[in-house]
């Protein structure tokens, strides 16, 4: 499938191949971290504790279509949407 779509979607092609992990956290676990200072550095130190671990993720894959798309208000077609087989165990 990937070399399928790879061969007809480019850089100059308004049809693109997007890929992303979708997370969800225990409100409870986030609700007690606690930061260290202030900045990105001390939030990715506390996001990184054992403890902050994601209670569901899952790994998508997507093709878009933004030939439909000529304003900032116009939004891509969604062509393709798979949920991807999870890499835990």
């Amino acid at each position: 499938m990937f070399r399928a779509l790879s061969n007809i979607v480019t850089q100059r092609s308004d049809v693109y191949l997007a890929w992303f992990v979708l997370r969800g956290y225990s409100p409870d676990v986030i609700e007690q971290i606690q930061v260290d200072g202030s900045g990105s550095l001390a939030v990715e130190k506390a996001m990184n504790k054992p403890e902050f671990r994601a209670a569901y993720e899952t790994r998508w894959l997507a093709v878009l279509d933004r030939s439909n798309v000529r304003t900032p208000l116009d939004r891509p077609e969604v062509l393709m949407l798979v949920e991807l087989p999870s890499t835990s165990p």
